[in-house]
């Protein structure tokens, strides 16, 4: 792997570079390869220096080599990306196209803008019982009837047969969506 020259100017100078650590540029400029405008930073460090200097975009690139890749903090890096640097309405028409419009990542129509308050509120209601899992209503309101060879009837809501009984949660849900006939012999009374 070639080594950046101003890793060989600092090494020359000061040693070596600890493992993982970057060397930051504090002027800003990435040619300016003077020892005195070179910092040995840690990631972080590096991150935080970038992100309160407002360089937005070095920083998502900094945080995306974090492990494990931390998915709500590049997300909110993309947003002020986004507002910092608009992209033009022809920009936006030429990646729409090459997407084909498939409604995903650059050809959906909400790319590059952020959702509104009422629209969040909106989306949030049509979500409402497509969940299945914990996030479903079901899972600690709705009450089902088993059946168990061993165990008999057991009147319960999923979240009850989980802890008593140690079920799987996917299990569970596919037995409760009828699309699974039984989980470690307990089976859904028809009602």
């Amino acid at each position: 792997m070639r080594k950046q020259v101003y890793r060989k100017i600092w090494e020359e100078a000061r040693g070596p570079i600890p493992k993982g650590y970057h060397i930051h540029h504090v002027n800003g400029d990435p040619s300016d390869n003077r020892l005195e405008n070179l910092l040995c930073v840690s990631p972080q460090e590096h991150f935080d220096i970038h992100y309160k200097q407002g360089d937005y975009k070095e920083a998502k690139m900094i945080a995306l080599a974090f492990k494990p890749i931390d998915r709500a903090l590049i997300s909110k890096l993309q947003s002020l990306i986004n507002s910092t640097y608009p992209m033009s309405e022809k920009t936006k028409a030429k990646i729409s196209a090459k997407a084909k419009i498939n409604n995903k990542g650059c050809g959906n129509p909400m790319f590059g803008k952020n959702h509104t308050e009422a629209s969040k509120k909106k989306i949030a209601v049509n979500r409402v019982g497509k969940y299945t899992g914990r996030n479903s209503g079901k899972w600690n309101k709705t009450v089902y009837t088993f059946t168990h060879p061993e165990h008999g009837i057991e009147k319960a809501t999923l979240i009850d047969m989980q802890e008593k009984y140690g079920l799987s949660t996917a299990m569970l849900s596919r037995v409760s969506a009828r699309s699974r006939p039984h989980h470690k012999q307990w089976r859904l009374v028809n009602e």
